[in-house]
């Protein structure tokens, strides 16, 4: 199995993006919720990923605190597999990054960290585009949703009944999700078979408290099952992230770096 076709997905699913008388309609609440969204400006979401096909898995585990204008990203991720462990913690702000790899703090800025392959975040597309949606309006239709205490919990299902409707608006989702051609391609080859999630959602701040989904899909012959789980905590309570004083005192500088390792070639 290919790690890179594996974690595609990761992105994908992560950016798709989640009746009693008196039980709003699943469109209904994602309106007020896209509504409410608008206004959010820090928070946080922790995250577990879950990746099998055969013998093979993957574990991804991420805390991730932000807050916008100015932006500032905090990120504890722990990827597993292939026998390995890998930890990264990454601070992103506009303009630089703050990177942790094996033990040691790196920074950069924005140029410098493309070069080397990282992917920097669109911060003024994303400002412009954010929003908590449980779905596009064909995914809506199919919601079921249920009112018990201060929650709305909408889910759906990838039945016999809607199953091929469901599946072919979520691939379309996921290959909307990113703009990377190569990874678009990848998606082109998904075959999506199943895919269930719940959506829960507080009734008074119409803000997103879980998002929990299952898929399971075919790629290059090989069956993938996916589980993917989403906490958000502290939305518009969580103000006082910073970047250490003690990260940047031993951060060194990643030109620095490639500089180094011209002089060695050379």
């Amino acid at each position: 199995m290919k790690w890179k076709k594996m974690m595609a997905t990761v992105v994908a699913s992560s950016s798709m993006l989640l009746l009693a008388a008196c039980t709003p309609s699943a469109q209904k609440i994602n309106e007020k919720m896209e509504d409410a969204g608008q206004d959010v400006k820090n928070g946080r979401v922790e995250m577990t990923m879950d990746l099998k096909s055969g013998d093979e898995k993957i574990q991804v585990a991420s805390d991730m605190d932000f807050k916008l204008k100015p932006a500032l990203f905090r990120q504890e991720l722990t990827l597993k597999g292939d026998g390995q462990t890998i930890p990264v913690t990454d601070y992103i702000t506009d303009d630089e990054q703050y990177m942790k790899l094996n033990g040691e703090w790196i920074k950069g800025d924005k140029d410098t960290f493309k070069e080397v392959g990282v992917e920097w975040p669109d911060f003024e597309k994303e400002e412009k585009n954010r929003t908590y949606s449980a779905g596009s309006e064909k995914l809506l239709d199919e919601m079921e949703v249920d009112s018990k205490d201060d929650t709305y919990t909408m889910t759906l299902k990838g039945d016999s009944k809607n199953k091929k409707s469901v599946v072919k608006e979520v691939k379309k989702l996921m290959t909307s999700a990113v703009e990377n051609e190569e990874t678009k391609k990848l998606f082109k080859d998904i075959k999506v078979q199943s895919v269930d999630y719940t959506y829960k959602v507080d009734k008074d701040s119409y803000l997103p408290k879980n998002y929990q989904v299952k898929m399971k899909y075919k790629q290059d012959g090989e069956t993938i099952n996916a589980k993917m789980n989403y906490d958000y905590s502290k939305l518009n309570k969580n103000k006082d992230i910073k970047i250490p004083t003690q990260v940047k005192d031993a951060a060194i500088d990643l030109k620095d770096l490639n500089e180094l390792a011209e002089m060695e070639d050379y």
